[in-house]
């Protein structure tokens, strides 16, 4: 089964440190995807969705075949304003 990485950033000596998305076979995963450090957490919520939907289009997938997302917050308070943006 191929392997195919997309948005590769490289290291010391041409060594990849960081691949954006790995597609294997029909199953597609994402490295840890985090937003800019600025913004309340329903913007910084959308800012993570939008690099998500910039990174389907290169590995042929959308929305709708997520199977699973972990998403991690600093605050349990801070998760009803995370869901509206995530459910919007």
């Amino acid at each position: 089964m191929s392997i195919t990485r997309h948005g590769i950033t490289d290291g010391p000596h041409g060594r990849a440190i960081v691949r954006r998305a790995v597609v294997r076979g029909d199953s597609v995963y994402l490295c840890g995807v985090t937003p800019d450090p600025a913004g309340d957490i329903g913007s910084r919520t959308k800012q993570v969705l939008n690099r998500i939907d910039h990174l389907q289009p290169q590995t042929s997938t959308d929305k709708s075949k997520r199977l699973m997302v972990a998403v991690w917050l600093s605050a349990r308070r801070r998760f009803e304003a995370h869901n509206a943006a995530w459910n919007a």
